[in-house]
């Protein structure tokens, strides 16, 4: 087996003919050429690879690695067609992919971090416009600091900005007291959020629900958690008129001026009226497979089964 210098891969030689059609495919010519190219051939030996890499293990590519990450730039960046071919026009190498960096060259500190906590579950990734991920992540923290603060300490700064960026954050005055409070005080809203979010709850229990956290917050020796709360629930004259509505159907209020314009076949139809909007973007998912581009025709009567069957899956 014969190995190619410019392409770095093995060539298989039994025959003649496989070398020579190695010699003519399109990755070989072209970057031989753009070694041919390269104004600094003595230069290139610095990038060449060790004879015992072999073809499996490319030194350049462990140094490409090493420097995004060092530097803190996102591999997914060598996707960008004019930054990978200014590198290899001026490396006289062939710039790998990202997965390819990702899987065989990016340091696993997932490993590490099983290696040493086998026990303790990853760190979750909170989403940006889900709130109730950032209180689990941060209750996650409050509960093995000294397990992520031990795995963290088993890392070199020198490797990526994240790492010095993590442990100098793991040194700020207060981080372990706030994530404390956080996690011990905190908790009933993830949780409330999740429920809220389930279909076919009630709407009474849904009202319960935010109660019970008014009634928590309510109790923390300080008022601005409670008062932000109230303020901003005060403010919604939705939940105000779904409050309501739900005194009205467990016989506890009477129907007024404040329930109006909704009519009794309204009110009828409320019981399990959401007080969040989750059901509002799953119909998004629904009308996208029944609208599709490449229906041709949709009469009344066949949109009104799909209704049926979607309104009905769970049966």
């Amino acid at each position: 087996v014969l190995f190619c210098k410019y392409c770095e891969a093995p060539v298989t030689a039994s025959k003649k003919f496989q070398v020579q059609q190695h010699l003519k495919t399109s990755k070989h010519i072209r970057l031989e050429a753009v070694k041919s190219n390269s104004a600094q051939k003595e230069q290139q030996l610095l990038l060449a690879c060790s004879s015992k890499s072999g073809p499996d293990r490319s030194q350049f590519n462990a140094d490409l690695c090493k420097a995004f990450v060092s530097a803190d730039i996102p591999l997914h960046k060598l996707n960008n067609k004019c930054l990978k071919s200014f590198l290899e026009q001026y490396t006289g190498k062939k710039v790998p992919d990202e997965s390819t960096l990702r899987k065989n060259y990016a340091p696993s500190r997932t490993a590490r971090f099983s290696e040493i906590a086998p026990s303790t579950p990853l760190p979750p990734s909170p989403v940006v416009t889900r709130w109730g991920s950032w209180i689990d992540a941060a209750t996650y923290y409050g509960k093995n600091f000294d397990v992520i603060e031990a795995v963290i300490a088993t890392f070199d700064p020198e490797e990526a900005q994240s790492i010095q960026e993590s442990k100098i954050l793991l040194e700020t005055e207060g981080i372990k007291e706030s994530l404390l409070f956080i996690a011990t005080n905190f908790v009933c809203i993830s949780s409330t959020i999740t429920r809220l979010e389930e279909r076919g709850l009630l709407l009474s229990s849904a009202i319960s629900l935010v109660n019970g956290v008014l009634d928590e917050l309510k109790s923390l020796q300080s008022d601005a958690y409670y008062g932000k709360l109230s303020n901003v629930l005060y403010k919604n004259k939705g939940f105000e008129k779904l409050k309501k509505v739900s005194q009205i159907m467990s016989g506890d209020a009477i129907i007024d001026e404040t329930v109006q314009p909704l009519t009794m076949s309204d009110l009828l139809c409320m019981k399990h009226a959401p007080i969040v909007s989750c059901d509002v973007e799953r119909v998004f998912s629904e009308y996208k497979a029944m609208l599709t581009d490449n229906r041709r025709g949709f009469n009344f009567e066949n949109l009104r089964h799909h209704v049926i069957i979607k309104c009905n899956h769970n049966l």
